[in-house]
């Protein structure tokens, strides 16, 4: 019995899971990369909060800071991802074509 069972292949499905597959990967990595940037560098918000004795407003600053920046980066990682996936089917789709004419 399989844990997973793989996906069921259509004619000519090569290219869009592996558009989807790495989409989706760009998407999570720039929503990561940009939490953990803006992370970084708002870090202070948490320390000011408890300098002023409200601490929780601090976090809560710093965690909307945090999801805002998680939000863009993904929307970035989203598009910049699509547009290098469709590129790549581009490139092999047409380097497939020369190999086979050849």
């Amino acid at each position: 019995m399989r844990l997973f069972t793989p996906r069921q292949r259509r004619p000519e499905s090569y290219y869009r899971t592996r558009r989807d597959d790495f989409t989706a990967g760009m998407t999570i990595a720039g929503g990561i990369f940009a939490a953990l940037a803006r992370g970084a560098q708002f870090w202070l918000l948490i320390v000011r909060g408890v300098r002023r004795l409200d601490p929780a407003r601090g976090l809560f600053a710093f965690m909307s800071v945090v999801v805002k920046a998680a939000c863009l980066g993904a929307l970035i990682g989203f598009a910049i991802g699509w547009t290098l996936a469709y590129l790549w089917e581009r490139w092999h789709r047409r380097r497939r074509a020369k190999r086979q004419a050849i």
